[in-house]
């Protein structure tokens, strides 16, 4: 797969969190829920590149199943969903 421009294709990271007293808490209760691990950058992103772990605003960016993992489609750069590398 080639991605154009400051496109990057990341590989969500999935944890399961339970409380002290072992209830499962879902991912909106889980402050790294929206992780992934990059595993294509465009030719045009100069600040990500693969294998980084980075932080993404979820909103914006657009999941898809990708050869069989759960994957995300960000944007690079300063006006991307990319807001930090963990």
């Amino acid at each position: 797969m080639k991605l154009i421009g400051n496109r990057v294709l990341a590989e969500k990271i999935i944890s399961e969190n339970k409380s002290t007293s072992g209830i499962i808490l879902g991912p909106t209760a889980d402050l790294n829920a929206h992780r992934a691990r990059v595993i294509i950058v465009g030719p045009d992103e100069v600040n990500t590149k693969v294998g980084d772990i980075v932080k993404y605003d979820h909103n914006s960016a657009i999941e898809q199943e990708v050869d069989g993992k759960d994957c995300v489609f960000l944007r690079g750069g300063e006006t991307g969903n990319i807001l930090f590398k963990v």
